[in-house]
């Protein structure tokens, strides 16, 4: 007999595994079967990558008027992220909401940084541009 998570060997009155503690299923009642450990293992997929996209996502929001363009990689990175959480959630048939999130706000925060950037960009060449007046007090 052997322990389901570590695959040590183990006696056969063995109730817990003495390498990793993990309680031995003598009764294959007990068992999980394949599909419950399939359930099991679809329902976390893309999670990580989702709970990342949205950290992202508040992190270039939230810094976008800053001026700078560390937002927008940080949107960018929230993007990819949490196309590849609902990617991954969808072939698991799940919903991964906050990679839907962490999409949408990423995908805002890259607008907004974008927008405050071109604007600035323009007053700035503006302010620079020397006035064609020759009156000083213009």
């Amino acid at each position: 007999m052997f322990c389901m998570n570590c695959g040590t060997e183990l006696k056969p009155d063995t109730i817990f595994c003495h390498n990793c503690g993990t309680k031995v299923i003598t009764n294959m009642q007990e068992a999980p079967t394949p599909i419950e450990v399939q359930s099991t293992i679809s329902k976390n997929s893309g999670r990580g990558f989702g709970i990342a996209s949205l950290v992202l996502g508040i992190v270039s929001l939230a810094l976008s008027f800053q001026g700078s363009i560390a937002p927008c990689i940080c949107g960018i990175l929230g993007i990819i992220f949490g196309a590849i959480g609902m990617g991954i959630s969808k072939k698991a048939g799940v919903r991964n909401r906050c990679a839907t999130a962490g999409l949408i706000l990423s995908i805002i925060g890259v607008s907004v940084t974008l927008l405050v950037n071109i604007i600035y960009w323009i007053i700035s060449i503006l302010m620079a541009t020397p006035s064609t007046s020759t009156n000083p007090y213009i």
